[in-house]
């Protein structure tokens, strides 16, 4: 089954094609061979990188494609706005390159963008209601946050993160509300809650073009860890098909990051198409700093 790789913000994928099939094998073209530049611009505005096929893909079964200059119509170009209302709440405000002030959606869309990524925290509160901070994400404030995105044309993501505040390789706690659960009932309020958090979406007018089932879950899913393959399938599935009972069209994401060890990403993703819990998209972060 073909399956499609996602970039965001400072995250970059390789151009990998078709899963199946028997990856083609080429001759490096001697350097002397390449045309030199021409200075007329090209009819066809594409530039086809010299080939190169590393060994590595071929391992398992993959296909490189050359990449282009060009990007496909289905390609999402996308931003992480999750932040934007406790920004401007700061007295931050944006402008065009005019000098003008102008809706940040609007200048997002005019630079290209055609997709707004927002984080969804189940409770970003502490017992008090004290926020937490980095952008307080909760269903209203996403709601939010997608109306005036949806306003300026661009799509939705939502990230799921399945807990009160930031999940990453480092921690992936389980929302508060949820810490006394089973593994069983755990799996049925995560199911609701997606289920519900699409529907307060649809019902607001805003429609959910992706959504992502987790925050680089390499350490695991709302305490559930990583080393049990078939609850984390579980936990994957069930809730991409809650998403898909609200928007049939939505697209279902999970999301890794430490890309600098694709070996034990394959191992992950092949335990979810054993699970029988494969996404539509597979999400990669890639930060320079840390990979």
């Amino acid at each position: 089954m073909k399956k499609t790789l996602l970039a965001w913000g400072a995250a970059l994928v390789m151009g990998l094609a078709s899963c199946s099939g028997t990856p083609s094998s080429s001759a490096s073209t001697p350097a002397s061979s390449e045309p030199e530049p021409s200075s007329e611009p090209s009819s066809s505005n594409s530039y086809i990188a010299p080939d190169y096929t590393p060994s590595w893909p071929q391992s398992w079964g993959l296909k490189l494609r050359q990449p282009t200059n060009e990007v496909a119509s289905d390609f999402a170009y996308g931003v992480d706005c999750s932040s934007v209302i406790e920004v401007e709440k700061g007295g931050s405000k944006y402008y065009g390159p005019d000098g003008k002030e102008k809706e940040l959606f609007q200048l997002m869309a005019d630079g290209g963008a055609n997709f707004a990524r927002i984080r969804l925290w189940n409770n970003p509160y502490d017992t008090e209601g004290n926020r937490y901070g980095g952008g307080t994400n909760d269903l209203d404030t996403d709601i939010e946050i997608a109306k005036r995105a949806t306003k300026a044309g661009l799509k939705i993501l939502i990230d799921f993160h399945y807990s009160d505040h930031w999940v990453d390789p480092g921690k992936f706690y389980s929302p508060k509300a949820w810490s006394g659960l089973d593994y069983k009932k755990k799996v049925e309020a995560m199911t609701q809650f997606t289920k519900d958090s699409m529907q307060a979406f649809a019902d607001a007018g805003v429609e959910v073009h992706a959504v992502q089932i987790g925050n680089e879950i390499n350490p695991g899913i709302a305490g559930v860890p990583k080393s049990n393959y078939m609850r984390i399938g579980e936990m994957i599935s069930k809730s991409a098909a809650a998403a898909k009972e609200v928007f049939p069209d939505v697209k279902t994401i999970v999301h890794y990051t430490n890309v600098n060890n694709p070996a034990i990403i394959f191992t992950w993703l092949s335990s979810l198409q054993k699970n029988k819990a494969l996404p539509d998209v597979v999400g990669l972060s890639y930060y320079p700093y840390w990979h």
